[in-house]
């Protein structure tokens, strides 16, 4: 009775997605995170370039079905976010990173909500 029912509702759900496993240790990662310490990583980028990488983490996020962590690239002097999924090895130091004014996680969200407000601007016209 319930079968046809369901079948004339106008509603659909796309598929789920498994979600990526990752290699490394997300415990360590969140705790790292937590204390303000340096991480470093072999990252591999969606088109597939391998490259080294010390960054501070700043948050880690859950966009389904990944996890990122965010936070400032050594490498790149600017914010970054990393799938998880893509980190292949990661090294947790004892250093901790620095409080640098432009560099915290408030700068992050600052930096990223500046760079959709012209996408938001845009979408209004």
């Amino acid at each position: 009775r319930l079968r046809p029912r369901v079948r004339s509702l106008m509603l659909m759900a796309p598929p789920s997605q498994r979600q990526p496993e990752p290699v490394i240790d997300l415990a360590e990662l969140r705790l790292a995170t937590r204390e303000g310490r340096k991480v470093e990583l072999d990252y591999v980028s969606e088109r597939g370039e391998h490259t080294h990488r010390t960054i501070w983490p700043m948050a880690l996020a859950f966009f389904p079905p990944v996890w990122l962590v965010l936070g400032w690239c050594e490498l790149r002097q600017d914010f970054r976010s990393f799938r998880v999924d893509r980190i292949e090895t990661i090294w947790f130091h004892g250093e901790r990173f620095p409080e640098v004014p432009g560099r915290r996680l408030v700068d992050f969200l600052r930096h990223e909500a500046d760079r959709r407000q012209p996408e938001t601007k845009e979408t209004m016209r």
